[in-house]
C-alpha cells in the first residue's frame, strides 16, 4: 500500500512539472517609451520621426496619435517611428500605442496650412505692394513667408523672374543719334527642404543687353577722326548654392 502511494506522489510530481512546462507564461512585454520627437511643428503630412524604444517593428502594432488625432504610420523599427500629421489636428502631445500598452511624448505644435483666397492687386512690375487674403495667416508678421513661383512636392519650392527694358533712339537734328539700348534679365531660385533641419538652395542671374553708340577714331590724316555707329554688348551671369 504505502508503495503504491509513493508511485502516486512522483506521478503527480512528474504532471504537475509538464503543466508547469506547458503553460509557462511568456516575459511582459515592456511599455513603449518616447525619447524626442522631430519635428516638434508643423501642419498636415509632415512626415514625424518619432524616437524611443519598445515600438513594433510591424506597422500594424503600432498607433501613433496627435492630439487624440489618429495618425498614418509609415515606417516602423524598435527604436524610431515615422508617422504622417493629421489634418486639423491642433497643438497636444504625441501619444504611441504598441500592443494596447500607451504612452505620451512632448507636444506638437501645430499649424493648419495656409490658404489663399485672393491676391490683389494680381500683376505688377517689383516693388509693387501686394495684399494676401486668406485664412490661416499667423498674427505675426515674421511668423510669415510669401514666395512668389511654386511648390514641388512637399520639400521644394521654385521661383523664377524674367524683365527686359528697351528705349528708343533719342531725336537728332542732324541724322540718327545711335543711344538707343536694350537688355533682358532673368534669374531662378530653388530651395530644398531635405529634413526639418537642412535646407539646400540653388539661385542664379543672367543678363545681355546691347546699347546703341556713337563713336571718333582719332587718325593721322585729315580730317583726323572718323565718326561710327555700333552696338556695345554686354553680358553675364551667376550661379550661387
Amino acid at each position: 500500500m504505502l508503495v503504491r502511494f509513493a508511485g502516486f506522489c512522483l506521478l503527480l510530481i512528474v504532471l504537475l512539472q509538464s503543466c508547469a512546462e506547458v503553460f509557462e507564461l511568456p516575459a511582459p512585454v515592456p511599455p513603449p517609451r518616447i525619447t524626442g520627437v522631430r519635428p516638434d511643428r508643423g501642419v498636415a503630412d509632415v512626415a514625424v520621426i518619432i524616437t524611443g524604444e519598445n515600438f513594433s517593428t510591424t506597422l500594424a502594432n503600432n498607433a501613433v496619435k496627435f492630439n487624440g488625432k489618429p495618425a498614418t504610420v509609415t515606417r516602423a523599427t524598435a527604436t524610431q517611428l515615422t508617422a504622417l500629421v493629421p489634418a486639423h489636428a491642433g497643438t497636444g502631445t504625441v501619444e504611441v500605442v504598441v500592443r494596447k500598452k500607451a504612452t505620451t511624448g512632448p507636444a506638437f505644435t501645430f499649424f493648419e496650412t495656409p490658404v489663399v483666397a485672393g491676391i490683389s492687386p494680381d500683376r505688377g512690375p517689383a516693388g509693387t505692394v501686394v495684399t494676401l487674403r486668406g485664412n490661416y495667416f499667423d498674427t505675426t508678421a515674421a511668423n510669415n513667408t510669401v514666395r512668389f513661383g511654386g511648390q514641388v512636392g512637399e520639400d521644394f519650392n521654385w521661383r523664377a523672374y524674367g524683365r527686359q527694358f528697351e528705349r528708343n533712339r533719342g531725336f537728332d537734328p542732324n541724322g540718327p543719334a545711335f543711344d538707343d539700348w536694350r537688355q533682358a534679365r532673368g534669374g531662378f531660385r530653388g530651395d530644398w527642404t531635405p529634413t526639418a533641419d537642412d535646407t539646400v538652395t540653388i539661385q542664379g542671374d543672367i543678363y545681355e543687353g546691347y546699347s546703341g553708340r556713337n563713336q571718333v577714331t582719332a587718325t593721322l590724316a585729315p580730317p583726323f577722326q572718323i565718326a561710327s555707329t555700333d552696338d556695345y554688348h554686354v553680358s553675364g551671369g551667376n550661379t550661387l548654392a
